[in-house]
C-alpha cells in the first residue's frame, strides 16, 4: 500500500539505504547479509517494475546491508533473477566501495623506508591487542574524541611528571649521582615547585606565562611534587651510586624484515643510568603495572592480563642495540646517544655489555616491598632481575616475535581483524564503529 501512493504521483528517482552499523563489523567481515535473502528478493520485486514503468532510476546503497564487494555481487545476482523471472529489461550499474589491498599497503608505505612515519611501542602494543583498532588509529589516523577535562588526565599528569623529572636530572648527565647529591636535590622545594608550575603551563594551559594552580589542578601539582620527591627517595635509597646516562632518549631506527622490507621504528627512553657494568633503561609509568611476565606468549599473545609494559620496555632494549651498532658504524648519527656511549665507555656491544630494564611504576612507589626491575616469574616463583646479557635465548626469542608481528602488519593476505578478547573493548575510543 504504501509503495502504491508513493507511486501514485511522479517520482524522480527510488532509494533505498540498505545498510546499517547496529549489527556491528561482522557482516561486512564476513561478506553475509544481515537480512534474509527472500524477504530482499520480494521487495525488490515489489519496487523495481514500479520503477522501472516511471523510468526512475532504482538507486541501493550499502547492498546487502554492508556495502562491499560480496554484497553488491550478492544482491546482483538476486536482481538478475526478478528480471529473468517478470522478464524485465534495464541498465544496471554497480560501484564498488571496497577499501583495497593496493590502497592499505600504500598508507603503510609511510612506516616504511623513506616514508615520514616510524613504529613505536605504543602502536605495536595496539596491533597486538587489536589490528583492527591499529588500523583505525594507525593506519587511517581516525582521531579519537577529545575529553575536556578540567582535572587533569592521566596522559598529562604523567608528561608533567616526565618534563620535572628531565629538569632536574639534566644538568647531572655523565655525572656520578651519589646519595648526597640527591639529598640535596630533595632539598631545593623552591625549584622543584617553579618546574612543576612551568611544566604545567607548558603541558597544560598550553602558555609560556606561569599561571598558580587552583582546585583540582592545585592537588594535582601536589601529588606530582610527592612522586618527584619518592623518585629521589628511591634513587638515593636504592639505586645510589649510579651514573646518569641520558634523559629522555629519542632513538630512531630501522629492522629489515624477512622479506627484506625495511620497517621505521622509533622511541623515548625516559631515563638511562649506569650501575656497574649495566645499563640501566628506566621507564616512569603513571599507570597500573604488572613487571612480572612468564614467557614470551605472556608479552604477544592477546589478552586482559598481557604484559605490555615488559614487551614497550624489551622494545626499548632492542631499538637501544641497533641504535648502537648503527652509532659506532655512523659516528654522530644521534648526538645524545654519542655521549652516552662515551660516558659508559661502550664501543662495541660484544665486549659483554648488559641491559637491565625496569618500571618506576606509580601504583607501586609507596610499597614498602617496591621492585623496579622487570622479573621473569616461573610458576608462583619469582626469579632473580631480568638482566639481558649478549646472546640472551629468551631475548633473541622476543626479537623473533616481533620480527614476526611487523611481518604480519605489512602482510597484503593478513587482515586487520577484530580482537576476540572482548575485555580490551571496554574502554576503546573506537567502540561506536564496531559495536561490539
Amino acid at each position: 500500500e504504501a509503495l502504491e501512493i508513493a507511486f501514485a504521483e511522479k517520482v524522480d528517482y527510488l532509494g533505498v539505504d540498505a545498510g546499517s552499523t547496529d549489527p556491528g563489523p561482522y557482516y561486512l567481515g564476513s561478506g553475509k547479509s544481515f537480512t534474509d535473502r527472500g524477504a530482499v528478493k520480494r521487495d525488490l520485486a515489489l519496487a523495481l517494475p514500479k520503477a522501472l514503468a516511471q523510468k526512475a532510476p532504482f538507486i541501493i546503497g550499502t547492498a546487502g546491508g554492508a556495502g562491499s564487494a560480496r554484497h553488491v555481487q550478492w544482491l546482483k545476482e538476486i536482481l538478475l533473477e526478478i528480471a529473468a523471472e517478470q522478464k524485465l529489461q534495464f541498465k544496471l550499474g554497480t560501484v564498488f566501495s571496497d577499501v583495497s589491498k593496493d590502497y592499505v599497503l600504500e598508507k603503510l608505505n609511510a612506516y616504511k623506508k623513506g616514508g615520514t612515519k616510524a613504529l613505536s611501542a605504543s602502536t605495536l602494543n595496539t596491533y597486538i591487542d587489536c589490528p583492527l583498532k591499529f588500523y583505525f588509529s594507525t593506519v587511517e589516523h581516525i582521531k579519537e574524541s577529545d575529553k575536556v577535562l578540567e582535572d587533569v588526565d592521566s596522559s598529562v599528569f604523567g608528561t608533567i611528571y616526565h618534563d620535572v623529572m628531565e629538569k632536574i636530572y639534566e644538568p647531572y648527565i655523565g655525572t656520578t649521582i651519589t646519595k648526597g647529591v640527591l639529598e640535596e636535590l630533595q632539598s631545593q622545594t623552591d625549584k622543584i615547585d617553579h618546574l612543576v608550575l612551568e611544566s604545567f603551563a607548558k603541558n597544560y594551559f598550553k602558555t609560556t606565562t606561569i599561571k598558580p594552580l587552583t582546585g583540582r589542578l592545585s592537588l594535582r601539582g601536589e601529588i606530582i611534587k610527592k612522586m618527584v620527591d619518592r623518585t629521589l627517595e628511591i634513587d638515593k635509597v636504592e639505586r645510589a651510586p649510579f651514573v646518569m646516562l641520558q634523559t629522555e632518549l629519542n632513538l630512531n631506527t630501522s629492522i629489515t624484515l624477512p622479506n627484506s622490507e625495511v620497517v621505521l621504528l622509533t622511541g623515548k627512553i625516559d631515563r638511562l643510568d649506569l650501575t656497574s657494568n649495566i645499563v640501566n633503561i628506566v621507564d616512569y609509568k603513571s599507570g597500573k603495572v604488572v613487571s612480572e611476565f612468564i614467557d614470551i606468549d605472556d608479552i604477544f599473545i592477546p589478552a586482559a592480563t598481557r604484559k605490555k609494559q615488559v614487551f614497550q620496555l624489551l622494545f626499548y632494549v632492542y631499538l637501544l642495540q641497533i641504535s648502537i651498532e648503527e652509532e659506532i658504524a655512523q659516528s654522530g648519527k644521534n648526538k645524545d646517544l654519542r655521549n652516552m656511549m662515551n660516558v659508559a665507555n661502550i664501543k662495541t656491544l660484544s665486549h659483554g655489555m648488559m641491559f637491565s630494564p625496569g618500571l618506576y611504576a606509580f601504583n607501586k612507589y609507596f610499597s614498602d616491598t617496591f621492585q623496579w626491575k622487570i622479573k621473569k616469574k616461573e610458576s608462583a616463583r619469582v626469579t632473580d632481575d631480568f638482566i639481558i646479557e649478549p646472546n640472551n635465548a629468551l631475548f633473541e626469542a622476543y626479537v623473533e616475535r616481533l620480527e614476526s608481528t611487523l611481518s604480519d602488519i605489512f602482510n597484503k593476505d593478513i587482515p586487520f581483524t577484530q580482537t576476540e578478547e572482548e575485555e580490551t573493548c571496554k574502554y576503546c575510543p573506537y567502540a561506536n564503529i564496531c559495536k561490539r
